[in-house]
Protein backbone atom coordinates (compact mmCIF):
# COMPACT_ATOMS: atom_id res chain seq x y z
CA UNK A 1 0.00 0.00 0.00
CA UNK A 2 1.50 3.32 -1.05
CA UNK A 3 0.21 6.77 -0.30
CA UNK A 4 1.53 10.30 0.03
CA UNK A 5 0.64 12.66 2.83
CA UNK A 6 1.18 16.23 1.69
CA UNK A 7 -0.10 18.69 4.22
CA UNK A 8 -0.66 22.30 5.20
CA UNK A 9 1.07 23.93 2.22
CA UNK A 10 -1.58 22.43 -0.06
CA UNK A 11 -4.30 23.17 2.47
CA UNK A 12 -3.46 26.87 2.37
CA UNK A 13 -3.54 26.82 -1.43
CA UNK A 14 -6.95 25.15 -1.42
CA UNK A 15 -8.45 27.79 0.79
CA UNK A 16 -7.03 30.62 -1.30
CA UNK A 17 -8.47 29.04 -4.46
CA UNK A 18 -11.99 28.76 -3.04
CA UNK A 19 -14.75 31.15 -4.20
CA UNK A 20 -14.80 34.52 -2.48
CA UNK A 21 -17.98 33.66 -0.59
CA UNK A 22 -16.36 30.55 0.88
CA UNK A 23 -12.90 31.89 1.65
CA UNK A 24 -11.60 31.14 5.13
CA UNK A 25 -8.48 32.90 6.34
CA UNK A 26 -6.12 30.60 8.18
CA UNK A 27 -2.70 30.76 9.77
CA UNK A 28 -0.21 27.85 9.98
CA UNK A 29 0.81 26.54 13.39
CA UNK A 30 3.54 24.19 14.56
CA UNK A 31 3.42 22.76 18.08
CA UNK A 32 6.37 20.93 19.60
CA UNK A 33 5.69 18.15 22.09
CA UNK A 34 7.63 15.67 24.17
CA UNK A 35 10.35 13.43 22.71
CA UNK A 36 10.45 15.41 19.47
CA UNK A 37 6.77 15.02 18.59
CA UNK A 38 5.45 17.71 16.24
CA UNK A 39 1.91 18.79 15.36
CA UNK A 40 1.29 20.90 12.25
CA UNK A 41 -2.09 22.41 11.42
CA UNK A 42 -3.87 25.61 10.46
CA UNK A 43 -6.11 27.73 12.68
CA UNK A 44 -8.71 30.34 11.86
CA UNK A 45 -7.25 33.82 11.83
CA UNK A 46 -8.26 35.53 15.06
CA UNK A 47 -8.95 32.26 16.86
CA UNK A 48 -5.92 30.11 17.62
CA UNK A 49 -8.10 27.49 19.33
CA UNK A 50 -10.10 26.61 16.20
CA UNK A 51 -8.26 24.29 13.82
CA UNK A 52 -9.07 24.47 10.14
CA UNK A 53 -7.70 22.36 7.30
CA UNK A 54 -4.96 19.74 7.13
CA UNK A 55 -3.38 18.24 10.25
CA UNK A 56 -0.42 15.95 10.87
CA UNK A 57 1.24 14.64 14.02
CA UNK A 58 4.67 13.03 13.74
CA UNK A 59 8.14 12.48 15.11
CA UNK A 60 10.48 14.29 12.74
CA UNK A 61 13.88 13.06 13.82
CA UNK A 62 15.69 10.02 15.12
CA UNK A 63 17.43 6.98 13.71
CA UNK A 64 14.15 5.67 12.32
CA UNK A 65 13.54 8.77 10.21
CA UNK A 66 10.13 10.40 10.02
CA UNK A 67 7.44 8.61 12.03
CA UNK A 68 3.92 9.72 11.20
CA UNK A 69 1.32 9.14 13.93
CA UNK A 70 -1.86 10.73 12.63
CA UNK A 71 -3.10 12.73 9.65
CA UNK A 72 -6.41 14.23 8.66
CA UNK A 73 -8.43 17.40 8.31
CA UNK A 74 -10.33 19.83 10.56
CA UNK A 75 -13.42 21.90 9.79
CA UNK A 76 -14.24 24.64 12.29
CA UNK A 77 -12.32 22.86 15.03
CA UNK A 78 -13.85 19.41 14.44
CA UNK A 79 -12.42 16.39 12.63
CA UNK A 80 -13.83 16.13 9.12
CA UNK A 81 -13.23 13.84 6.16
CA UNK A 82 -10.66 11.02 5.99
CA UNK A 83 -8.29 10.41 8.90
CA UNK A 84 -5.46 7.91 9.16
CA UNK A 85 -3.87 6.72 12.39
CA UNK A 86 -0.46 5.02 12.56
CA UNK A 87 1.22 2.96 15.24
CA UNK A 88 2.74 4.89 18.15
CA UNK A 89 5.30 2.16 18.76
CA UNK A 90 7.51 0.02 16.50
CA UNK A 91 7.09 -0.87 13.72
CA UNK A 92 6.74 2.82 12.84
CA UNK A 93 4.55 4.19 10.04
CA UNK A 94 2.29 1.17 10.31
CA UNK A 95 -1.32 1.96 9.42
CA UNK A 96 -3.70 1.23 12.33
CA UNK A 97 -7.00 2.70 11.12
CA UNK A 98 -8.51 4.69 8.28
CA UNK A 99 -11.97 6.20 8.12
CA UNK A 100 -14.07 9.34 7.82
CA UNK A 101 -15.37 11.86 10.31
CA UNK A 102 -18.33 14.18 10.14
CA UNK A 103 -18.60 17.07 12.60
CA UNK A 104 -16.03 15.46 14.91
CA UNK A 105 -17.54 11.96 15.06
CA UNK A 106 -16.67 8.79 13.18
CA UNK A 107 -19.19 8.58 10.36
CA UNK A 108 -18.94 6.45 7.23
CA UNK A 109 -16.76 3.54 6.17
CA UNK A 110 -13.95 2.51 8.53
CA UNK A 111 -11.14 -0.04 8.30
CA UNK A 112 -9.00 -1.11 11.23
CA UNK A 113 -5.76 -2.99 10.59
CA UNK A 114 -4.00 -5.78 12.42
CA UNK A 115 -1.87 -4.52 15.31
CA UNK A 116 0.46 -7.49 14.90
CA UNK A 117 1.49 -7.99 11.29
CA UNK A 118 1.82 -11.45 9.70
CA UNK A 119 5.35 -12.80 9.87
CA UNK A 120 5.62 -12.72 6.07
CA UNK A 121 4.91 -8.98 5.83
CA UNK A 122 7.64 -6.43 5.28
CA UNK A 123 7.97 -3.61 7.82
CA UNK A 124 6.56 -0.22 6.94
CA UNK A 125 9.29 2.22 5.96
CA UNK A 126 9.62 5.92 5.25
CA UNK A 127 10.74 6.64 1.70
CA UNK A 128 11.64 10.29 1.88
CA UNK A 129 11.69 13.42 3.97
CA UNK A 130 11.07 16.99 2.84
CA UNK A 131 11.83 20.16 4.74
CA UNK A 132 10.05 20.65 8.03
CA UNK A 133 8.50 24.11 7.94
CA UNK A 134 5.46 25.86 9.32
CA UNK A 135 4.20 26.18 5.74
CA UNK A 136 4.05 22.47 5.10
CA UNK A 137 5.35 18.98 5.69
CA UNK A 138 5.45 16.15 3.18
CA UNK A 139 6.31 12.49 3.74
CA UNK A 140 5.94 9.41 1.57
CA UNK A 141 5.11 6.12 3.33
CA UNK A 142 4.95 2.57 2.06
CA UNK A 143 3.09 0.19 4.36
CA UNK A 144 3.24 -3.46 3.32
CA UNK A 145 1.86 -4.64 6.67
CA UNK A 146 -1.65 -3.14 6.43
CA UNK A 147 -3.81 -6.26 6.85
CA UNK A 148 -7.50 -5.49 7.62
CA UNK A 149 -8.76 -6.51 11.05
CA UNK A 150 -12.28 -5.02 10.92
CA UNK A 151 -14.42 -3.24 8.34
CA UNK A 152 -17.82 -1.60 8.52
CA UNK A 153 -19.88 1.54 8.91
CA UNK A 154 -19.88 4.10 11.73
CA UNK A 155 -22.47 6.74 12.60
CA UNK A 156 -22.33 9.33 15.39
CA UNK A 157 -19.06 7.79 16.61
CA UNK A 158 -20.38 4.22 16.96
CA UNK A 159 -20.19 1.05 14.90
CA UNK A 160 -23.48 0.29 13.15
CA UNK A 161 -24.82 -2.41 10.90
CA UNK A 162 -22.85 -5.49 9.89
CA UNK A 163 -19.10 -5.49 10.55
CA UNK A 164 -16.69 -8.16 9.34
CA UNK A 165 -13.69 -9.16 11.44
CA UNK A 166 -10.57 -10.91 10.12
CA UNK A 167 -7.57 -12.77 11.50
CA UNK A 168 -3.93 -12.00 10.65
CA UNK A 169 -4.13 -14.22 7.56
CA UNK A 170 -7.12 -12.28 6.20
CA UNK A 171 -9.72 -14.98 6.91
CA UNK A 172 -13.12 -13.99 8.29
CA UNK A 173 -13.53 -14.84 11.96
CA UNK A 174 -16.76 -12.99 12.81
CA UNK A 175 -19.68 -11.10 11.31
CA UNK A 176 -21.52 -8.94 13.84
CA UNK A 177 -24.71 -6.91 13.60
CA UNK A 178 -23.81 -3.92 15.75
CA UNK A 179 -27.37 -2.59 15.66
CA UNK A 180 -28.43 -5.54 17.83
CA UNK A 181 -25.04 -6.77 19.17
CA UNK A 182 -25.81 -10.13 17.58
CA UNK A 183 -23.31 -12.59 16.14
CA UNK A 184 -24.08 -13.69 12.57
CA UNK A 185 -20.99 -15.77 11.85
CA UNK A 186 -18.24 -17.15 14.05
CA UNK A 187 -15.19 -19.17 13.06
CA UNK A 188 -14.59 -20.71 16.47
CA UNK A 189 -11.32 -22.33 15.41
CA UNK A 190 -9.51 -23.50 12.28
CA UNK A 191 -11.93 -26.38 11.70
CA UNK A 192 -15.26 -25.17 13.09
CA UNK A 193 -17.31 -22.35 11.56
CA UNK A 194 -20.68 -21.47 13.08
CA UNK A 195 -23.34 -19.44 11.30
CA UNK A 196 -27.11 -18.78 11.15
CA UNK A 197 -29.08 -20.19 14.08
CA UNK A 198 -26.07 -21.92 15.60
CA UNK A 199 -24.38 -18.55 16.14
CA UNK A 200 -27.34 -17.40 18.26
CA UNK A 201 -25.93 -19.22 21.31
CA UNK A 202 -22.42 -18.30 22.46
CA UNK A 203 -20.45 -17.06 25.49
CA UNK A 204 -19.15 -13.51 25.90
CA UNK A 205 -16.92 -12.75 22.92
CA UNK A 206 -14.52 -9.99 21.96
CA UNK A 207 -15.24 -8.50 18.52
CA UNK A 208 -12.47 -9.91 16.38
CA UNK A 209 -11.84 -12.94 18.59
CA UNK A 210 -9.30 -14.10 21.16
CA UNK A 211 -6.25 -13.21 19.08
CA UNK A 212 -7.48 -9.67 18.54
CA UNK A 213 -8.11 -9.21 22.27
CA UNK A 214 -4.60 -10.50 22.97
CA UNK A 215 -3.12 -8.10 20.42
CA UNK A 216 -5.04 -5.14 21.88
CA UNK A 217 -3.71 -5.89 25.37
CA UNK A 218 -0.11 -6.43 24.22
CA UNK A 219 -0.33 -3.19 22.23
CA UNK A 220 -1.07 -1.25 25.41
CA UNK A 221 1.61 -2.80 27.57
CA UNK A 222 5.01 -1.17 27.37
CA UNK A 223 7.97 0.25 29.27
CA UNK A 224 5.74 1.80 31.95
CA UNK A 225 4.30 -1.61 32.84
CA UNK A 226 7.65 -3.41 32.79
CA UNK A 227 9.37 -0.72 34.84
CA UNK A 228 6.72 -1.22 37.54
CA UNK A 229 7.50 -4.95 37.72
CA UNK A 230 9.86 -5.54 40.66
CA UNK A 231 9.18 -9.15 41.65
CA UNK A 232 10.34 -12.44 40.13
CA UNK A 233 6.90 -13.54 38.96
CA UNK A 234 3.36 -12.16 38.95
CA UNK A 235 0.21 -14.00 37.84
CA UNK A 236 -3.06 -12.06 37.75
CA UNK A 237 -6.53 -12.79 36.38
CA UNK A 238 -8.67 -9.91 35.19
CA UNK A 239 -12.43 -9.87 34.60
CA UNK A 240 -14.40 -8.02 31.92
CA UNK A 241 -18.09 -8.05 32.91
CA UNK A 242 -20.41 -7.52 29.93
CA UNK A 243 -24.09 -6.70 30.44
CA UNK A 244 -26.86 -7.96 28.16
CA UNK A 245 -26.85 -4.63 26.29
CA UNK A 246 -23.10 -4.88 25.67
CA UNK A 247 -22.09 -2.32 28.31
CA UNK A 248 -18.77 -3.13 29.95
CA UNK A 249 -17.78 -3.08 33.60
CA UNK A 250 -14.07 -3.47 34.20
CA UNK A 251 -11.52 -4.66 33.80
CA UNK A 252 -11.41 -5.71 37.44
CA UNK A 253 -8.91 -7.86 39.29
CA UNK A 254 -10.45 -11.25 40.03
CA UNK A 255 -10.52 -12.51 43.64
CA UNK A 256 -8.29 -9.71 44.90
CA UNK A 257 -9.73 -6.32 45.94
CA UNK A 258 -6.24 -4.92 46.65
CA UNK A 259 -4.07 -4.90 43.50
CA UNK A 260 -0.33 -4.44 43.91
CA UNK A 261 1.59 -1.64 42.15
CA UNK A 262 2.22 -3.69 39.04
CA UNK A 263 -1.39 -4.86 38.81
CA UNK A 264 -2.57 -1.25 39.02
CA UNK A 265 -0.44 -0.46 35.97
CA UNK A 266 -1.91 -3.48 34.15
CA UNK A 267 -5.45 -2.35 35.02
CA UNK A 268 -4.71 1.11 33.69
CA UNK A 269 -3.31 -0.30 30.43
CA UNK A 270 -6.24 -2.67 29.87
CA UNK A 271 -8.79 0.06 30.53
CA UNK A 272 -7.63 1.51 27.18
CA UNK A 273 -8.54 -1.65 25.24
CA UNK A 274 -11.43 -0.77 22.88
CA UNK A 275 -14.69 -1.88 24.49
CA UNK A 276 -15.90 -3.95 21.54
CA UNK A 277 -17.65 -6.79 23.36
CA UNK A 278 -20.50 -9.11 22.40
CA UNK A 279 -22.73 -10.20 25.30
CA UNK A 280 -23.41 -13.87 25.85
CA UNK A 281 -26.49 -15.16 24.04
CA UNK A 282 -28.86 -18.13 24.35
CA UNK A 283 -31.11 -18.78 21.35
CA UNK A 284 -30.64 -15.21 20.20
CA UNK A 285 -31.40 -13.61 23.57
CA UNK A 286 -28.52 -11.56 24.96
CA UNK A 287 -27.47 -12.23 28.53
CA UNK A 288 -24.97 -10.81 31.00
CA UNK A 289 -21.68 -12.65 31.35
CA UNK A 290 -17.97 -12.21 31.91
CA UNK A 291 -14.67 -12.82 30.19
CA UNK A 292 -11.39 -13.52 32.00
CA UNK A 293 -7.81 -12.86 30.96
CA UNK A 294 -4.70 -14.16 32.72
CA UNK A 295 -1.47 -12.14 32.51
CA UNK A 296 1.77 -13.75 33.66
CA UNK A 297 4.94 -11.68 33.99
CA UNK A 298 8.27 -13.10 35.08
CA UNK A 299 11.96 -12.41 34.93
CA UNK A 300 13.98 -14.69 32.67
CA UNK A 301 17.55 -15.00 31.46
CA UNK A 302 17.44 -14.33 27.73
CA UNK A 303 19.96 -14.71 24.95
CA UNK A 304 20.85 -11.49 23.14
CA UNK A 305 23.40 -10.49 20.50
CA UNK A 306 25.72 -9.44 23.33
CA UNK A 307 25.28 -12.68 25.30
CA UNK A 308 22.87 -13.45 28.13
CA UNK A 309 20.95 -10.93 30.22
CA UNK A 310 17.91 -10.85 32.49
CA UNK A 311 14.70 -9.63 30.90
CA UNK A 312 10.96 -9.49 31.54
CA UNK A 313 8.54 -11.74 29.67
CA UNK A 314 4.78 -11.10 29.69
CA UNK A 315 2.24 -13.68 28.53
CA UNK A 316 -1.39 -12.71 27.87
CA UNK A 317 -3.89 -15.59 27.91
CA UNK A 318 -7.55 -14.94 27.07
CA UNK A 319 -9.48 -17.61 28.99
CA UNK A 320 -12.63 -17.45 26.87
CA UNK A 321 -13.52 -18.26 23.28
Amino acid sequence: MKFIITLLAFATAWFSAAPATAQVKTAPMQKMGKAGMVEEYNVLVGSKDVRQGAYVRYFGSGLGGVRVLESGNYENGLKEGEWQVFSEQPPWNKLVSKGTYRAGQADGWWTYYQLIAPRTAKPAVTIGKDTVQKTGYSVNITDDTAVPQAQGQCALGKRIGIWTYYDRQGQEVQKVNHFTNQLLYWRKNDTLAISSAAAATHPVLYAGGREQLKAEIYHRLGPEAWSAFISKKNVSVFVFAVAADGQLTGPLLADNPSPNRYEKVLLSAMSNVPAQWLPAAVNGENQAGEYRVRITTQREVMRTAQGFSEGVRTTVEPLGE
